[in-house]
């Protein structure tokens, strides 16, 4: 090229220079020295932990960069604010948009004191060790990914370590998909391991982890988290075991994989859920002939059914259950005969449960409960009575110790009853999500009260033939009667 040739060309870039100083606004180029000094500002936010100051002092300098020089040092601080929130998908896509500024808007770039090369440095080490994915849950606590072996690298592990709280923060603001930028590794996805590749930054691709709340669930997230803190990874324990049966596979070696029983998944707890149970048994009490003579043990075959909901805590052995409960319970009717009645009630106690192998729990409950109802005066029991010693068909009520005729007390069946009960059953299911079926057995005490119409005085006969006057509240406290019942049950569970 000649001298002529070289001194248009100087003068043509010349040229562009000043026509692309002289398209921006005549301020623009004085804004530089007001976003230095923002920019500087935020670091001071940033290194002292206000987050929230440096973003939006930054994005007041990055409005006003919109029209002057492209400073590389406010993407590459942009980025860092949300890379101290452990926000990647945020802190990569700044570093990005610095990159596409820097190409689309070279006349205007400031690369600074080397935060080019940190802007790139940073961007490859998103992309060698993150990738995206897709969380959706409908569950109100969704159980968190837990990354399994936890990564080496303190930074890449403070990522994985925060995964939880934001999947937190997405549920409690009603969201029910989440995209997140997460370190890659293997991640336990409630039962099951899933693998999030390195480079895979595009939302379209992101693989689907489906997130739920059950309580066996995040029993078993809490259990492996404590796992993992110990030291351990169930993760890489299982992955190794099936490695080696894979190798023995092809050696010609046995392929059994052993899988260590902390790892094993199953609720450690029983859990809460919805209790329905149907129960058969006997009630039994003393009872008096007219005389007041002891006419030895009465009762009755019966049947009852419960429907409630039993609340545990996660991961917890110790629970509550609450129920409501109807049924019949065995009512006086005189010497020869007993009454069936109906009765209606709830129940409440503590529950302890303990599991004895995978999938099987032994149960304990024990409280108290309470009934209402009221005892058929029908004519098949006053048949029985009056084919008895008394002979008169009348129902008779226990005072003191003789017994008196219902219908003296102005008692016409119905009663109140309260007293304790105990349980303890087996309860077993296929899988950790499935059903607990099972079965138990009751024990009860209930002492049944004949609801009266009015306090009164009555006379009855004692134990002695003498005759005795008694005075009976409209409670029927006087008048009242224990039951014993013991009933075999068949129980459902459902998580």
């Amino acid at each position: 090229m000649n001298a002529f040739g070289k001194a248009t060309l100087v003068a043509l870039v010349f040229a562009m220079a000043s026509a692309a100083s002289w398209a921006m606004p005549s301020s623009a180029w004085g804004q530089k020295a007001s976003i230095h000094a923002e920019v500087n500002q935020a670091w001071v936010y940033l290194e002292a932990g206000d987050h929230n100051r440096a973003e939006a002092l930054m994005k007041k300098a990055y409005a006003e960069e919109k029209w002057g020089p492209v400073n590389a040092e406010l993407y590459f601080l942009l980025s860092a604010i949300f890379w101290e929130r452990r926000n990647a998908m945020a802190a990569y896509q700044w570093l990005s948009d610095g990159v596409k500024a820097r190409t689309e808007r070279a006349y205007a770039w400031e690369p600074g004191d080397g935060w080019d090369a940190r802007i790139d440095k940073r961007k490859r080490f998103v992309e060698r060790n993150f990738g995206i994915i897709k969380m959706r849950s409908e569950a109100g606590r969704p159980v968190p990914p837990l990354m399994d072996p936890p990564s080496r690298d303190p930074v890449v592990k403070a990522f994985a370590d925060g995964i939880a709280e934001k999947v937190s923060e997405a549920a409690k603001a009603g969201g029910s998909t989440l995209w997140l930028v997460v370190p890659k590794g293997t991640y336990w996805v409630g039962d099951e391991l899933k693998t999030v590749e390195a480079g895979n930054l595009e939302l379209s691709k992101a693989p689907l982890f489906e997130l739920a709340g059950e309580p066996h669930e995040r029993a078993a997230y809490n259990r492996r988290v404590a796992e993992i803190k110990a030291g351990r990874s169930p993760a890489k324990e299982i992955l190794d075991a099936l490695a080696a049966a894979e190798s023995g596979s092809e050696t010609g070696e046995s392929s059994l994989v052993v899988v260590p029983p902390a790892v094993e998944v199953k609720a450690a707890s029983l859990g809460s859920g919805m209790r329905v149970a149907l129960g058969a048994g006997a009630a039994l009490g003393t009872q008096r002939g007219a005389d007041g003579s002891d006419a030895g043990i009465g009762g009755d075959l019966g049947m009852d059914l419960e429907l409630g909901y039993d609340l545990a805590p996660p991961d917890s052995p110790v629970g509550l259950r609450l129920a409501g409960r109807f049924g019949t319970a065995s009512a006086p009717a005189c010497d020869a005969a007993q009454s069936r009645a109906l009765m209606g009630g709830f129940l409440v106690g503590p529950r302890v449960s303990v599991s004895v192998a995978s999938g099987a729990w032994f149960t304990a409950t024990f409280g108290g409960r309470v009934s209402g109802g009221r005892a058929p005066l029908g004519s098949d029991v006053r048949g029985s009575c009056a084919a008895g010693p008394e002979g008169d068909g009348a129902w008779r009520l226990q005072v003191g110790d003789g017994t008196v005729k219902g219908s003296e007390l102005g008692w016409r069946g119905e009663l109140f009853g309260a007293g304790p009960f105990g349980e303890v059953g087996l309860l077993v299911a296929p899988s950790v999500s499935a059903p607990r079926l099972g079965f138990g057995v009751q024990f009860a005490y209930d002492r049944l009260m004949p609801i009266l119409d009015e306090a009164r005085t009555v006379r009855y006969r004692g134990a002695d033939g003498s005759i005795r006057t008694v005075d009976v509240s409209a409670s029927g406290s006087e008048a009242a009667f224990g039951r014993v019942t013991v009933s075999a049950r068949v129980v459902v569970l459902v998580p």
